[in-house]
């Protein structure tokens, strides 16, 4: 008689929220972007994100994006709601349809977004703070611009520069 294999249990997935900077524009075609995944063990019990503080995020994993694969990248897929949200972030706000090219040739160096399951607290141009979601829904933030985070995103893109990511010192 054979023995039932009990179902393994998947490992509980943290949030999926990224840090992403657009380090290096090198032509019309092709950008090094640094991505930094969440690490779900230091998040506060009120589901805050401290962005400022650099031991919240995975080491930085360089990237080369281009046209044609930014958008998985990015994490935007298809969703033309979350489109027309990168495209008023990196842009600001446009006449005509925001479509994949606008938001490509509006990337410039030093930028730092922040891509997943959060919700902006508060008004999107000076939050409170961003919280983890319950909810599947995506945002797309940009948050080098937040006089409240960007001393420290200046901070983050120079240690990265520098190769000195791993220290949590300011």
């Amino acid at each position: 008689m054979a023995k039932s294999k009990k179902p393994k249990r998947k490992p509980k997935k943290g949030p999926e929220v990224r840090r992403i900077t657009v380090d290096e524009r090198f032509s019309d075609w092709s950008i090094r972007i640094l991505i930094a995944n969440l690490v779900s063990e230091r998040i506060t019990t009120d589901k805050k994100i401290e962005f400022q503080n650099i031991g919240s995020w995975s080491s930085e994993k360089s990237v080369y994006i281009t046209r044609k694969n930014f958008k998985s990248h990015l994490g935007l897929g298809s969703n033309k709601r979350l489109m027309n949200r990168a495209v008023k972030e990196v842009i600001g706000e446009v006449e005509q349809k925001p479509t994949e090219d606008l938001l490509w040739l509006g990337f410039e160096e030093g930028q730092v977004f922040v891509v997943g399951t959060f919700r902006v607290k508060g008004d999107r141009h000076k939050p409170e703070c961003l919280t983890i979601s319950n909810t599947p829904s995506i945002d797309f933030l940009r948050i080098d611009r937040i006089e409240r985070f960007k001393n420290n995103t200046k901070n983050l893109y120079s240690r990265a520069l520098c190769g000195k990511e791993k220290s949590n010192e300011y």
